[in-house]
Protein backbone atom coordinates (compact mmCIF):
# COMPACT_ATOMS: atom_id res chain seq x y z
CA UNK A 1 0.00 0.00 0.00
CA UNK A 2 1.75 3.49 -0.91
CA UNK A 3 2.44 5.83 1.61
CA UNK A 4 0.09 8.52 1.82
CA UNK A 5 1.12 11.84 1.45
CA UNK A 6 0.72 15.24 3.36
CA UNK A 7 -1.51 17.72 1.01
CA UNK A 8 0.07 20.61 2.87
CA UNK A 9 3.65 19.66 2.22
CA UNK A 10 2.80 19.33 -1.36
CA UNK A 11 1.32 22.72 -1.51
CA UNK A 12 3.67 25.61 -1.80
CA UNK A 13 3.49 29.50 -2.54
CA UNK A 14 5.37 31.67 -4.36
CA UNK A 15 5.35 34.61 -5.31
CA UNK A 16 4.56 36.14 -8.74
CA UNK A 17 6.60 38.30 -10.07
CA UNK A 18 5.85 40.91 -12.78
CA UNK A 19 8.59 43.36 -14.87
CA UNK A 20 7.67 47.16 -14.36
CA UNK A 21 6.97 48.50 -18.20
CA UNK A 22 8.55 51.59 -17.05
CA UNK A 23 11.91 50.64 -14.98
CA UNK A 24 11.83 47.24 -15.99
CA UNK A 25 12.65 45.89 -12.68
CA UNK A 26 11.40 42.58 -11.60
CA UNK A 27 9.25 43.34 -8.35
CA UNK A 28 6.34 41.52 -6.69
CA UNK A 29 2.53 41.37 -7.67
CA UNK A 30 2.26 43.08 -4.06
CA UNK A 31 4.61 46.12 -5.37
CA UNK A 32 2.72 46.44 -8.56
CA UNK A 33 -0.12 49.11 -8.79
CA UNK A 34 -2.46 49.61 -11.81
CA UNK A 35 -2.52 53.13 -13.38
CA UNK A 36 -6.03 54.27 -14.83
CA UNK A 37 -5.10 57.78 -15.26
CA UNK A 38 -3.92 56.01 -19.08
CA UNK A 39 -5.44 54.45 -22.21
CA UNK A 40 -5.39 51.62 -22.19
CA UNK A 41 -5.00 50.75 -18.42
CA UNK A 42 -1.16 50.22 -17.58
CA UNK A 43 0.48 48.06 -14.66
CA UNK A 44 3.77 49.65 -13.10
CA UNK A 45 5.30 49.22 -9.59
CA UNK A 46 4.81 51.93 -7.17
CA UNK A 47 7.70 54.08 -7.07
CA UNK A 48 7.19 54.58 -11.19
CA UNK A 49 3.50 55.20 -10.73
CA UNK A 50 4.85 58.06 -7.86
CA UNK A 51 6.93 59.33 -10.45
CA UNK A 52 4.40 59.60 -13.15
CA UNK A 53 2.40 61.32 -10.80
Amino acid sequence: MPAKKDKTASLKTQDATFTCKFCEKSKSLSEMTVITRFFPVTVACRECAKKLG
